[in-house]
């Protein structure tokens, strides 16, 4: 449902308080203006700069919201037996209540609690005044928030930014837009702003000097700058070649990602197919967790959003849980996409004793995530990314929260060769790794993680480089020679991910499958007995 109607029911229902969270004060105020006016409702404007009057604009009087409210108890007590119907607009409303701490932010509580009190009881309820808070944020005094009626506003839907990118087109002189191109920009501009959108499609008409296909990257480009006043939130979107053949190994994340793929289509949700949930992917650093991710976005052509969960943490009270509400409807808006929750171990470690170190704000952070996961119906598909076993949250395991929980091994020689040959063929300056000995590179890096073997080849790049001629397998050799592995590092902790990956999580790749099959011993131990 959306939040026009979800207002107009609530107006009709003769809720006198009602508090509407959304940053979006001008789509809101239009919208209640709208609905108001159809209704035919007297509309009075409050702000802190301009008090309160007829319309948004500098009044005389009720500069402050305690007095403000007087007022307007006064004016619809003086016009009742005119029948009118007034609903009070109140813009900063917010800014003067959470002054818990002055007698102002008191008495602005206790004038509205009395407003509401009075316009319950079943004569002036019949009458329908409302009194309606647009805030950009949700945390409302104690002393209200049994009285408000709480609305949140979602990002505009495809057709409204269809509506924007219309009203652009028709006030810019000469512009013009095919069909195939709205469309395009439309799916473009979804999770942002109304005025985020307008102003995206209008830079969009000036630079390209018509609305285009050639328009769509700017439109991703001012969305990609958007994403981030969120603080949470970075947006990256797909650009590369290649896509899931440019990772080493990984062959049943791949013939998983193509089932994913099909299971977020308009033909699975016509079929009845529940929409897929997400993917955790846990296991020793630097194996190609985060880098399978980048490439399914390439591959499933959806925009990555990465959850950078440790900005999430807000010192004011409630801060956080605004931040997740933001976050999570951005990524809902943006559908299809893929959401990124790259070492989570790591930014919700602690999360166990949360209430002791937090007061529970973590813990909550994670419920609200698993929530959202279980519930949501958007194609928003979650790849949680984990290094430390310990740190894993209890939540995150738990049987139907994800689709898959694969393990990430380090990589045997087979898939070695396969890394390297890849890591040449992309270089900035692309070699052809048939000019190499790969078998011997391979042979040679046992226990070297993807990661690894890129530093391997950095190194010998930079050797060549200072010698003044092509690089060479000996170069990368050396590069090899001068790497100390995670494994020789930390065996023991690398020996503890690998069992813990072989009990509970599915191998990335056949080979892994086929070792976990045989009970080979791991990279880690047998390093150590050499």
């Amino acid at each position: 449902m959306s939040f026009a109607t979800e207002f107009e029911e609530r107006l009709k229902a003769g809720y006198p308080l009602i508090w509407i969270n959304s940053k979006e004060e001008d789509r809101v105020v239009k919208t209640v203006e709208d609905i108001a006016k159809r209704r035919r409702y007297e509309v009075m404007y409050w702000s802190a700069a301009h008090g309160i009057g007829p319309v948004a604009t500098r009044q005389d009087e009720g500069g402050k919201l305690e007095q403000a409210v007087s007022m307007m108890m006064a004016v619809v007590r003086a016009d009742e037996s005119d029948g009118k119907r007034f609903l009070f607009l109140l813009m900063d409303a917010h800014t003067s209540l959470i002054q818990y701490g002055s007698s102002y932010g008191t008495e602005a509580c206790r004038h509205l609690r009395d407003l509401v009190s009075e316009w319950s009881n079943p004569h002036l309820k019949s009458k329908g005044h409302a009194v309606v808070v647009v805030s950009p944020t949700n945390e409302i005094p104690m002393e209200l928030r049994q009285s408000a009626e709480i609305l949140d506003v979602e990002r505009p839907t495809a057709d409204e930014l269809g509506k924007a990118l219309d009203g652009i087109v028709s006030v810019i002189h000469g512009a013009k837009c095919p069909a195939d191109a709205r469309a395009a920009l439309v799916r473009a501009a979804l999770g942002m702003t109304y005025a985020e959108a307008e102003n995206a499609f209008s830079l969009a008409a000036i630079r390209n000097k018509s609305l285009s296909l050639a328009s769509v990257q700017t439109v991703f480009a001012e969305k990609c700058q958007n994403v981030k006043k969120s603080k949470c939130l970075t947006l990256r979107i797909p650009t590369a070649t290649g896509g899931l053949s440019r990772v080493g190994g990984f062959d049943r994340v791949k013939d998983f990602a193509g089932k994913i793929k099909r299971a977020l289509s308009p033909e699975a949700r016509a079929f009845g197919r529940p929409m897929p949930k997400g993917l955790l992917l846990i296991g020793v650093m630097g194996c190609g967790k985060s880098l399978i991710t980048d490439m399914l976005s390439v591959e499933m052509g959806l925009p990555l959003l990465n959850w950078n969960l440790g900005a999430t943490f807000g010192s004011l009270q409630g801060e956080t849980g605004q931040n997740t509400r933001e976050t999570l409807e951005i990524a809902d808006a943006m559908a299809p996409c893929i959401l990124r929750l790259d070492e989570a171990d790591r930014q919700l470690s602690g999360s166990g004793s949360s209430d002791k170190t937090d007061g529970g704000t973590g813990a909550r952070l994670i419920s609200d995530i698993m929530t959202w996961l279980q519930e949501h119906t958007s194609p928003v598909y979650v790849v949680c990314t984990m290094n430390q076993i310990d740190a894993i949250p209890e939540a995150f395991l738990r049987q139907g929260r994800f689709d898959a929980i694969f393990g990430a091994d380090l990589p045997v020689e087979a898939e070695r060769k396969d890394i390297l040959s890849i890591l040449l063929r992309h270089l900035s300056v692309p070699r052809d790794p048939a000019t190499f000995d790969i078998a011997a590179l391979a042979a040679a890096s046992e226990g070297y993680s993807g990661a690894e073997l890129e530093g391997a080849i950095t190194r010998g790049l930079d050797a060549a480089f200072e010698a003044g001629r092509e690089l060479q397998t000996d170069d990368i050799m050396d590069g090899i020679a001068t790497i100390k592995p995670m494994v020789k590092v930390d065996p023991d902790g690398v020996r503890k991910i690998q069992a813990w990956i072989k009990e509970h999580a599915e191998p990335v790749s056949s080979y892994g499958l086929a070792k976990k099959a045989e009970g080979g011993a791991s990279f880690a131990r047998r390093i150590d007995e050499n």
